[in-house]
This record gives C-alpha cells, structure tokens and sequence, in this order.
C-alpha cells in the first residue's frame, strides 16, 4: 500500500513549472499554512499500519513544499524507520535547506531513500528555472555528499536540456551517487493542446498513491499533474471515517478504481498528462489490503 502525505507547502524556490502558479491569492494563503504536525503525522501513520496488511511505501514529498523545511523531519523519518510494516520511505527535495548533521543522520536510516532535485548546471540555468539565487548554496551541499556513507541518492533533473552537463558537473562532488535518475521533467503548460497525453488503459498507479493533508483529508492520487493541485476527489477523511470505509468497494474510491478499469476517468484524470501502467504484481500487492481489487487482477 502507498500513501503520500502532505507535510508542509512551504518551498524556498519559485520553480516555473510549480503547481503554486496555477493557485489563486486565497488558495495560496491556504496552502502557505497547510503544516502536518508531528503528533497529527503519527496518528494518520499509525491508523494505516493499524489498516494494513502488507508493507507500506511511504512519499514524504510535498506537492508544492520543501520537506526539510518541517520542524520535526527527522523525528519523523525516525519514526518510520522503526515500523516493521514500512518497507520503504522517500522525499524528493531541492537540497537547499541540508547540512552534514542531517546527512549523517540520513545515512543511518535503512529504509530511507533521497532523491534531490537539479535545477540547472550553472547560476544561470538555475535562476532560470527557480528564480532563486541559491545555485551555489546546492551545491555547496551537494559536496557534503563526498563523505557520506550508506545513503542511497538519486538525482532527477529538472531540465530537458544539458542533462549531461548537470550530471558531470555535480557528479564531480558526489562520488557516492551510484543509483542516478536522469529522468527529465516535461514543463507543464496552462494549455492543454501543448501537452502530449499519454494513452490511458486501464487503472492508473497514481490512483492507488492516495495523498492525506493535515487536516486528514485522502484525495484519489498524490496530485502528479501539478496543474489540478488541491482539485482532486476527496475519497474520505481518516480522522472521521474507518479506513476500512473509505477503501471498500462500493466507496468513492472503489467506484473511481473500477471506473479507471473499464477506461472511465474523473474530469481530472481525462485532462491529466501524468498516468501511469499499473503492473499486475502492484495491483496484487494493493490487494492484499484491499481484498476486492482481487477481482481485477
């Protein structure tokens, strides 16, 4: 089972593809005070391991937030770290609010993977796609990875050009980096006709990757398309309802699945350019804590 939640929505870059720019002044406001407390953080945890019977992958990545930027991150890695039901936890961050005392603290943790973000492979490229002055300040951090042991790194680069130029020039100060993401990110666009769609077929693995706010909110899938940020079906509320409510067959959640099944998708997930195959072995996993997705394997 896989859950993302939403630990804070604050960010110290300005990227040009963030899903911020598509918020209106109010929607800002509320997403700008959206913080997961530490206490409200373990409860939501504790109630899925509580619900599930399998391993569960815990994203710790924000949607439009820093994850390093919350108050109490390690704590809450820690925390994760010594749950025998959590196979595997990550964050996706921009690597700007790092040093060595969380780096080593990092490097202790089994489970944990951390996959960094490069924005540019100079100042200028930086600026470009951030609008931040911060280049120097990553990679300053970037050559504290050298001598960092047992932390498993990957490196997603944010730009569809120069992808050899970043990964040599920040390669040169992280020699650890031996799994590397070269994956680049499509820039998103407010017009539709500019986005290549991919071929929907059946149920999309970002919809069984429900995402929870602080306020206990599960929303279908951790909002991949950037441009539908906070628009999401909400199919329940883990402070309000059992989760064996939220995730039985006849819920707003079963109904979405099978719909996604026999090719039927929310308006949301029609517009989407972010769906991805799901494969049979992932679908028989979720099975094993959703007992009637058996019958759509």
């Amino acid at each position: 089972m896989n859950i993302c939640l939403q630990l804070i929505n604050k960010c110290q870059l300005q990227c040009k593809f963030c899903g911020k720019q598509f918020l209106s002044k109010d929607e800002k406001k509320v997403f700008d005070n959206s913080y997961m407390s530490y206490e409200i953080f373990k409860q939501i945890i504790d109630k899925y391991i509580e619900f599930s019977n399998s391993v569960i992958e815990i994203n710790l990545t924000p949607v439009i937030g820093e994850a390093f930027l919350h108050d109490d991150i390690l704590k809450i890695l820690d925390y994760l770290e010594q749950s025998i039901k959590i196979k595997n936890y990550f964050i996706v961050t921009n690597f700007i609010n790092i040093d060595k005392d969380i780096l080593l603290h990092l490097s202790k943790l089994k489970k944990f993977d951390l996959l960094i973000s490069v924005y540019g492979f100079d100042e200028k490229t930086f600026i470009d796609i951030t609008k931040k002055k911060l280049f120097n300040k990553f990679i300053n951090n970037m050559k504290l990875l050298a001598d960092i042991k047992n932390l498993n790194v990957e490196l997603l680069i944010r730009s569809k050009t120069q992808k050899t130029n970043v990964f040599l020039h920040i390669i040169r100060y992280s020699r650890q980096l031996v799994n590397t993401n070269l994956a680049g990110l499509i820039p998103l666009s407010s017009n539709d006709n500019e986005i290549k769609m991919p071929k929907k077929k059946g149920i999309c693995l970002n919809a069984l990757y429900n995402s929870i706010t602080p306020d206990g909110n599960i929303s279908i899938c951790d909002n991949a398309d950037y441009r539908y940020i906070g628009k999401q079906v909400i199919i329940g509320n883990v402070f309000e309802q059992p989760l064996e409510d939220i995730y039985k067959e006849d819920s707003i959640f079963g109904k979405i699945i099978k719909n996604q099944y026999n090719r039927h998708y929310t308006k949301y997930c029609t517009r989407c350019n972010e769906y991805e195959d799901i494969s049979y072995n992932e679908l028989k996993n979720i099975s094993k804590n959703i007992k009637w997705i058996k019958k759509l394997c």
